[in-house]
């Protein structure tokens, strides 16, 4: 419990600490206007009692982002593949499905940083004959705390760096930290994806 409190308090610090950053100028902002899509590459760098069973060190994710009247939307899903590390224990693919939203600061003409919580279902995927066939998936809660910098090469075409801390709430609390790099595309929103956002 101390641990959940810990997250969700580090997800308001970061928001409190963008809009402090932002000086008063934060304003409702033109809905669905712009939306971004990105790819990255994950990276786990935490250790726990986790991954003395099971390696998930890495991963990708796709990710959807749009403005809204304040911050942005997102959703996305990632994968990961968690190798074991132990021959008793069955290996599986993890997806993480999940919506969000983030606050945006720009700092300059091309860059910006962001932060902001997700939630979404860890869903698990073992891959062993020897697990019954009842028990091969599993689905949790899950809910991530992702902060980092994205900086546009051009007015379309940009590179993200970012950190995100995820909280799986299985029987004994998973804790994953990544780091992530990816390459994403920011574009005016069709009318026909308005419509579908709307």
């Amino acid at each position: 419990m101390l641990n959940f409190k810990m997250t969700v308090r580090a997800v308001f610090s970061c928001l409190a600490l963008l809009l402090l950053l932002s000086n008063g100028r934060a304003a409702a902002g033109q809905p669905y206007n712009k939306s971004t899509f990105g790819v990255y590459y994950l990276h786990n760098t935490n250790r726990s009692l986790y991954h003395r069973y099971w390696d998930p060190a890495h991963g990708f994710e796709i990710s959807f982002i749009t403005d809204f009247y304040f911050g942005k939307l997102n959703a996305g899903v990632s994968r990961l593949s968690h190798h074991s590390r132990d021959n008793m224990l069955a290996e599986f693919d993890s997806y993480f499905p999940y919506v969000g939203w983030q606050y945006a600061l720009k700092v300059e003409n091309r860059a910006e940083l962001y932060c902001g919580p997700r939630i979404g279902s860890f869903m698990m995927y073992f891959d062993d004959d020897e697990v019954s066939v009842g028990t091969r998936s599993e689905l949790e809660l899950g809910i991530e705390i992702a902060g980092g910098t994205r900086f546009f090469v051009s007015n379309n075409f940009g590179i993200d760096l970012a950190a995100r801390h995820r909280v799986l709430f299985t029987r004994e609390k998973v804790r994953l930290t990544f780091l992530s790099a990816g390459l994403c595309w920011r574009f005016g929103t069709p009318k026909w994806l308005k419509a579908v956002l709307k």
